[in-house]
């Protein structure tokens, strides 16, 4: 479920809406209300309220959705992540259920997912410890999946802007690109990111994209 504030104007039932992310209309025809831990279908809603919707893979955090095109709230900020590991299936049987479960919380954001040039294994990236128990206890609840998670030897990243051929990595990075296909070098310590970019002047490490 998403939760969508009204900023303005009167919300219906099975109203359908331009959403400018996906750049195309969406029906919102399950919407819910929370009051006092209680579900309850809306039919109406006004300026203010804030209801649930039930459209999974459709929503992320910051989008904005609207009756006219031409209006669109600027992205909320993607702060670099600071933990990372990897994150697998105890029970290989499973995979499938895993991996419906990993695009469905990476497209929600509650976890970042970041694939190695080098084509292996992916990563999981959080802001905070919190996140990855999140994630372990909804993969479990909503899909049945227990899983095993493997902390790595990274503290601190950023999104590298510039020639990717010819950034000269440190020893102990690594070369990494999220789900907008945004290369990302990940580093041990924050000293190592910091001569990398004394040896990079024409490269740029960032740690905040939107």
């Amino acid at each position: 479920m998403a939760f969508l504030r009204i900023c303005s104007g009167k919300f219906e039932k099975d109203l359908v809406v331009k959403h400018h992310r996906l750049g195309r209309p969406v029906r919102l025809s399950r919407p819910h209300g929370m009051v006092a831990g209680e579900r309850m279908t809306l039919d109406v809603g006004y300026a203010g309220d804030v209801i649930g919707v039930i459209n999974p893979g459709v929503f992320a955090v910051g989008d904005t959705i609207s009756l006219t095109g031409g209006f669109n709230f600027k992205p909320l900020p993607q702060f670099q992540p600071e933990i990372f590991a990897r994150v697998t299936p105890r029970d290989v049987g499973k995979r499938k259920s895993f991996d419906k479960g990993v695009i469905q919380l990476t497209e929600e954001g509650a976890i970042q997912l970041l694939r190695p040039y080098d084509e292996g294994e992916n990563i999981y990236a959080a802001v905070g410890q919190l996140q990855f128990e999140v994630m372990q206890y909804r993969l479990l609840d909503e899909y049945g999946v227990d899983t095993r998670l493997t902390t790595l030897p990274y503290k601190c990243s950023g999104w590298l802007i510039g020639d990717l051929a010819t950034f000269q990595k440190t020893s102990h990075a690594l070369l990494v690109r999220d789900r907008w296909d945004r290369p990302m070098v990940l580093f041990a310590e924050q000293w190592e990111k910091e001569y990398a970019m004394k040896q990079n002047p024409n490269h740029q490490l960032i740690d905040i994209v939107s």
